[in-house]
């Protein structure tokens, strides 16, 4: 709370209120359902951008930010090769991705109602094929030495030549 009372006073922002901050906000994230609405598409469906940065914007070079977020893989590849690992399943149904700094998560839901994470890391996360190497490697350790639940690793691959186009885990 403190940063916005400092912000409201900053001489770029200070010509704004807070109301009309909180209005413009709203009719921004009120966009999307409109459009939604015209067309009777899923909201999910137009919010997952799979290559794509869309968790936030920067203040500071924010084109070159996202560009060095943008991932170019087969996202198709991707669900069929995570809906192998699931008995029974024939398609992903449901789909929601987060986004970190390093690294881009899809939260697949099959037919079955079985869910599988799909982890790829961005160009930014570290060397390429060290990075997944050592998590793979790192989650394998763990499990044998602590007792907390740690994932089980379905597959991944370190070689952005494989059929998906990028490095994974799932």
């Amino acid at each position: 709370m403190r940063f916005w009372r400092q912000l409201h006073h900053h001489p770029l922002v200070a010509p704004f209120s807070s109301r009309q901050l909180s209005h413009t906000r709203t009719e921004c994230s009120d966009f999307p359902r409109r459009i939604l609405e015209r067309r009777g598409l899923e909201e999910t469906e137009l919010r997952l951008d799979p290559h794509n940065y869309t968790g936030g914007r920067w203040l500071h070079r924010d084109e070159l930010q996202r560009n060095a977020r943008r991932m170019m893989f087969d996202f198709s590849a991707l669900c069929e090769r995570a809906t192998r690992f699931c008995p029974g399943a024939t398609r992903v149904v449901h789909c929601e991705k987060k986004e970190g700094r390093c690294n881009r998560v899809f939260l697949l839901t099959m037919n079955t109602g079985s869910r599988v994470v799909a982890r790829l890391p961005t160009s930014i996360s570290g060397p390429p094929r060290l990075t997944t190497n050592s998590e793979v490697a790192t989650m394998a350790y763990l499990r044998g030495k602590i007792s907390l639940p740690i994932p089980d690793i379905l597959d991944w691959s370190d070689d952005p030549s494989n059929p998906i186009g990028t490095e994974y885990i799932i």
